[in-house]
């Protein structure tokens, strides 16, 4: 997608979990636009963003927003000055996600991330503590996740 960056996507999210009463940490936010990317991938075959997304040890993690919220550590990201400019088609995907993974915590997002496969295999024999930039492959994502929605179908 053109234009599309895994913060322009953050931003989103951070603003419509707020609307819900959500003060959104780097730990969820993480997860969250992980499965909006992963999803996306399972279910329309294309990538949202260009970003790669690595297999850290508390799940996956976009460098690019990481980097933007270093200095935040576990504290409630800020609410964005504006509403990213998104196609709607887009904004819907994203609600969609939100609807089934919006309401869970941060660590139960790292919980789940944890036993699908695109973040296994990332990891390969890691210990569970052992450090890593591993790429989650954007080809592991779309079959794992295409699979889900064909079961849910």
């Amino acid at each position: 997608m053109s234009g599309i960056t895994a913060s322009t996507i953050a931003d989103y999210i951070i603003l419509a979990r707020r609307a819900k009463g959500d003060k959104i940490t780097q730990l969820k936010i993480q997860k969250l636009v992980y499965y909006v990317q992963a999803w996306h991938l399972g279910l329309y075959g294309s990538v949202i963003f260009s970003e790669e997304i690595e297999a850290w040890v508390h799940g996956p993690v976009i460098p690019s927003v990481r980097s933007r919220y270093r200095d935040l550590r576990w504290s409630p990201l800020p609410v964005p000055a504006t509403s990213p400019d998104l196609p709607s088609r887009i904004q819907v995907h994203i609600d969609k996600v939100l609807s089934v993974y919006g309401d869970l915590s941060a660590s139960d997002l790292e919980e789940i991330s944890h036993v699908e496969d695109p973040w296994v295999k990332a990891r390969a024999n890691m210990q569970p503590s052992e450090r890593s930039n591993c790429i989650i492959a954007k080809s592991a994502m779309k079959e794992y996740f295409s699979a889900l929605g064909s079961e849910r179908a």
